[in-house]
């Protein structure tokens, strides 16, 4: 995907003001993942155009609706939890690799 995320746009650059087409990078610890495999993320967290620091986990804005995460791009130390997830994370996501 080719998108990039808007930055002239008014709104913040935050996951849940992304369209279709938009990719960019957040925090790793915006992700939460469930033992069975599923991906939840924070949508209030930022999403930036350019990778730096902490800003390493890339994603993307699909036409199906979710957020997809690149698996690469997730450090191994990103949290898994046995039970259900919580609310703080409000989105559920998918995952792929390159």
């Amino acid at each position: 995907m080719n998108g990039r995320f808007p930055f002239d746009s008014p709104m913040e650059p935050l996951i849940k003001n992304m369209r279709v087409g938009e990719c960019g990078y957040t925090l790793p610890w915006a992700i939460e993942i469930l033992e069975d495999g599923r991906g939840y993320i924070n949508s209030n967290y930022p999403c930036e155009e350019r990778s730096g620091g902490t800003l390493c986990t890339y994603i993307e804005k699909r036409a199906d609706g979710y957020v997809w995460v690149n698996a690469s791009t997730v450090p191994p130390h990103s949290r898994v939890r046995k039970e259900e997830h919580n609310t703080w994370h409000d989105m559920e996501i998918k995952f792929y690799a390159n």
